[in-house]
């Protein structure tokens, strides 16, 4: 047997077969198993050697030195090539185990946070296009989506020390965190703070870019169209003065981002274009995708402003608005329905058959558009509904269902007539009367005593304000029993008829209306007696009539008739006529549009604005029968901060009529009356009122970079007044700018104040 099988033999490297020979030779053969023995010496030096790396020795028996080097190069070829397959695994493995590792760490490596909820309602946050609850305390991370609903107010700390409220109805994304933050803003409300230390903050919008400064407090705004344009005026306050609503396009793409800067600065940059503006302190300005308007504002003065204290919705862990309530009751009245609703029509029996035909006829009149005829209509509509009435048993409970809406029916007709100007055959003082004393039988006690602010013990189910419970929740109009809807109606539309009586005294003494009168009613001729009488009643008819005002106010809860009850109240205190009314008036006035109204659903909010609209109206008409003119021009920009999109509405327009007029007013009177310090001021508010009505911003009130001059004559007063005041060094500045400017006609005067204006001091 030759040396190289049993040297394969002992490498193992021969197949099942060939082994088995190999073993069965060497067991016959002695010579095979020497050279076995021999090999394996062989082999075991070899080892040696390498392991020592030393070539084996020369002489080694009868295997020549060429068989040894081959086999030596042979094994160490064989382990190496074994050393370089275990060494590439182990590579390959390490490599994978740290990519593994490394894939890991990207995935689980914790986050440095944006910011954090710090207080306020619950929101949702969206992560990854996941919607999770947001509550207090819940990291926020850059991509996170923050968005609020009906009542939900939060406030957002940043990790570099800004704070900003987000408002209900609002969304807010974290786009980039850090030292340069950047947020985008797609809808609703927010108030940003920032810290003096730290630097801007930017936030997108789909109108442009707003660069937050540090120590800067800004409002940032997205109104909706139909959210601003769509006020509910509540009409059977007014009647026929009720300015229309404005029609406009309901889409947001028309409307712009509202910015009011409080502290410190911002920075405006448009969508589309280059346009730029950095808005300071007391500056509101309108941003479009490709325009930038502002205008100065009072912002420590204004009533209407959320500055976002420390104190405010943003600030209670988990306290919602408590939603405003809307009963319907001022609506316009439906006589059919109301008499199904509440048990007088629809029962199938002949009575009601013909109470149904009476009420069906109320609600034809009410349709007519004419004054004098719907007037009429109803007149001889509630003559069918009293025959049809008097079916019912004396002891019939409908009968105060049924009172009550006769009441509403004369009412009606009193604002129709009232409405068509005052006759003999058609005074609306018989019809309001008439209205008055319907509603005190309806809520009389079962004696037939009126005693409306009385509860009949035999009826508890009249009994309304139990529902009102002080603190409680308001409840709705269809969860009261129909006897006590009637009631509860019958209560508030006697206060409103009260409101009437005293305002439809003839019109020589009657007060200014809040809007202008489509129809001027007949003038009545009084001597000087009789206006004394007449005024005299005119006042305590208002007085009575704020007082039944102001027990609504209490008893209707947190309902939106309630502050319509406060609008009442103050709109009889202001025709009272005397200053402490007016003064009361006032305050009334500028606690009902100070009134936070989150949390209310979009019909409530309607009428909720229709009844600010229509308290700021008032209040700018009492501010200009006064003699402060900046409060006066305060009260005009209030309604402008309140509904900036409304300027074309009935009464944006109403209010600048009456601000124009009442500044004007202001500054001649206190002119006359050698005011000087306030005819300054009237004359400074009325310059400013004109700039802006004639669409100029934050130059209203100045002289243009060109030096043109716009309204004369008032800054002709205004030098007067201020020579008036001794305000020497304004005067002299005032002086300077008018001549050369004036036409010939009033250069006389000019001449004359020039004069006293240079001479010594």
């Amino acid at each position: 047997m030759d040396e190289l099988t049993l040297h394969r033999y002992l490498d193992g490297r021969l197949d099942e077969q060939q082994r088995a020979a190999v073993e069965a030779a060497l067991r016959s053969d002695p010579a095979a198993r020497r050279s076995l023995d021999a090999l394996r010496e062989e082999a075991r030096l070899i080892g040696a050697a390498m392991e020592a790396q030393v070539e084996p020795p020369s002489g080694l028996g009868r295997i020549g030195a060429r068989v040894v080097a081959t086999l030596h190069l042979e094994e160490r070829s064989r382990k190496s090539a074994l050393n370089t397959r275990k060494l590439f695994k182990q590579v390959i493995w390490a490599a994978s185990f740290a990519a593994a590792l490394f894939v890991c760490f990207l995935l689980v490596r914790p986050r440095t946070p944006a910011g954090s909820l710090l207080s306020g309602t619950h929101a949702t946050v969206t992560v990854h296009g996941e919607k999770r609850d947001a509550l207090k305390g819940l990291h926020l991370y850059d991509g996170d989506t923050l968005s609020t609903e009906k009542g939900q107010f939060i406030r957002i700390g940043l990790a570099n020390a800004q704070t900003f409220d987000i408002d209900e109805f609002s969304e807010l994304t974290i786009e980039k965190s850090g030292s340069a933050p950047v947020l985008r803003m797609s809808r609703g409300r927010i108030g940003v703070a920032m810290s003096e230390f730290q630097s801007s903050l930017q936030i997108e919008l789909p109108q442009g870019l707003v660069t937050v400064q540090p120590g800067a407090r800004v409002d940032i705004w997205l109104p909706e169209i139909i959210e601003q344009t769509h006020a509910i005026w509540p009409a059977m306050f007014f009647g026929p003065q009720v300015p229309p609503n404005a029609t406009v396009a309901n889409t947001r793409n028309d409307s712009p981002a509202i910015v009011t800067v409080f502290t410190g600065y911002a920075h405006l940059l448009c969508s589309k274009n280059t346009t730029s503006l950095i808005a300071e302190k007391n500056v509101r300005a309108e941003m479009s995708p490709s325009n930038i308007s502002a205008r100065w504002v009072n912002t420590s003065g204004s009533r209407v402003l959320d500055l976002r204290g420390d104190d405010g919705l943003h600030t209670r862990d988990g306290v919602a608005p408590i939603e405003w309530t809307l009963l319907g009751v001022m609506e316009k009245p439906q006589f059919v329905a109301l008499g199904h609703r509440w048990g007088l029509a629809g029962t199938g029996d002949a009575n009601t058959s013909k109470i149904a035909d009476a009420l069906k006829q109320l609600d034809t009149a009410m349709q007519i558009n004419t004054d004098a005829a719907r007037a009429e209509k109803i007149a001889e509509g509630l003559q069918v509904f009293r025959q049809a009435c008097e079916t019912l048993a004396q002891n019939d409970d409908r009968r105060r269902v049924a009172l009550t809406l006769e009441g509403l029916a004369h009412f009606e007709q009193g604002c129709a007539r009232f409405a068509a100007g005052s006759r003999k055959d058609s005074d609306p003082q018989v019809s309001f009367e008439a209205a008055r004393v319907a509603f005190d039988a309806a809520l009389a006690n079962p004696t037939g005593v009126p005693a409306p602010n009385a509860v009949p013990a035999s009826h508890p189910s009249d009994d309304w304000r139990a529902a009102f419970s002080p603190g409680g929740a308001t409840p709705s109009m269809a969860s009261l029993p129909p006897e006590a809807q009637a009631a509860l109606t019958a209560s508030f539309c006697r206060a409103v008829t009260l409101s009437w009586t005293a305002r439809a005294f003839p019109p020589t003494i009657a007060p200014q209306p809040i809007a202008p009168q489509t129809t001027a009613p007949q003038l009545i001729t009084l001597d000087s007696e009789e206006a004394t009488i007449l005024i005299g009643e005119k006042m305590r008819a208002a007085a009575k009539a704020s007082d039944v005002f102001a027990l609504l106010h209490d008893e209707l809860g947190h309902s939106v008739e309630s502050l319509a009850a406060l609008l009442g109240q103050a709109l009889c205190d202001a025709h009272t006529g005397d200053e402490a009314s007016k003064r009361k008036a006032i305050e009334a006035l500028n606690v009902l549009i100070s009134k936070p109204v989150g949390g209310t659903d979009a019909a409530a909010r309607k009428t909720l604005d229709g009844i600010r609209q229509a308290a700021l109206v008032e209040l700018v008409r009492l501010h200009a029968l006064g003699t402060d003119a900046r409060k006066t021009l305060d009260a005009a920009h209030d309604f402008e901060l309140l509904f900036p999109l409304a300027r074309q509405s009935a009464a944006a327009k109403t209010v600048r009529d009456l601000l124009l007029k009442g500044l004007e007013a202001q500054k001649i009177a206190a002119l006359k009356q050698d005011r000087f310090k306030d005819a300054v001021e009237a004359c400074e508010a009325l310059l400013v009122a004109r700039d802006e009505a004639d669409g100029h911003g934050l130059d209203a009130g100045q002289v243009d970079a060109v030096g043109t001059i716009r309204h004369i004559g008032d800054r002709l007063d205004r030098l007067e007044a201020l020579v008036g005041a001794k305000d020497w060094t304004r005067a002299a500045a005032e002086s300077n700018v008018l001549t050369g400017s004036l036409p010939i006609d009033l250069q006389p005067r000019f001449k004359k104040l020039d004069a006293i204006v240079k001479a010594p001091h």
